[in-house]
């Protein structure tokens, strides 16, 4: 992993939440993150490990399991290039990317890979 990876790698553990979402809201849980009523909530730990859930605004509850264009709810990533993040198993066709805008602001971008 080059030296700028491994900064990255370590940038990004941590439990990142979101109540916005931009642009593309073609996926049905980025709608609803956009609506205002779900949460996202994306963890990436040590190992290269991440937990992916949408909590409900209202009662705090879990409803990943809801929405049909969700990654799995735990897996493996890898760092690719500069700013992609390869998710392990995800046969969306999504391409995932990040970008840090300040010390404790991260901004997850998708699109899709046609």
């Amino acid at each position: 992993m080059a030296e700028g990876q491994v900064e990255a790698a370590c940038s990004l553990i941590g439990v990142w939440e979101s109540n916005e979402a931009f642009g593309n809201t073609a996926l049905d849980w980025s709608q609803a993150v956009k609506d205002q009523r779900v949460q996202l909530q994306l963890t990436f730990e040590p190992g290269n490990v991440y937990k992916f859930r949408l909590v409900d605004k209202n009662n705090e509850s879990g409803v990943t399991t809801s929405f049909r264009h969700v990654i799995a709810s735990e897996g493996t990533y890898a760092l690719e290039g500069n700013n992609g993040i390869s998710i392990h198993g995800d046969a969306s066709g999504i391409k995932w990317t990040y970008l840090f805008e300040e010390d404790d602001s991260l901004r997850i971008r998708y699109d899709v890979v046609s």
